[in-house]
């Protein structure tokens, strides 16, 4: 899947989450101006809803994330 992190540049926390609130994954990730998304792969995840939280110094993106298999 591929997450886009609008207006977000310079170092960012990307933070995953399960519905249940459990963190199930954490990486920081470098964003240049222009160049705003990133791809994530979700295979080694079971089917649910999944919360991508991305934060950088302009603020913090929330993304819902429905995976079905």
């Amino acid at each position: 899947m591929t997450l886009t992190l609008e207006n977000l540049t310079g170092k960012v926390n990307i933070r995953v989450y399960d519905m249940n609130g459990n963190e199930i994954d954490n990486f920081d990730t470098q964003n240049e101006f222009g160049h705003n998304s990133l791809t994530y792969s979700m295979k080694q995840h079971s089917a649910g809803i999944y919360y991508f939280v991305a934060t950088a110094k302009e603020g913090t993106v929330t993304k819902k994330v429905v995976v079905a298999q």
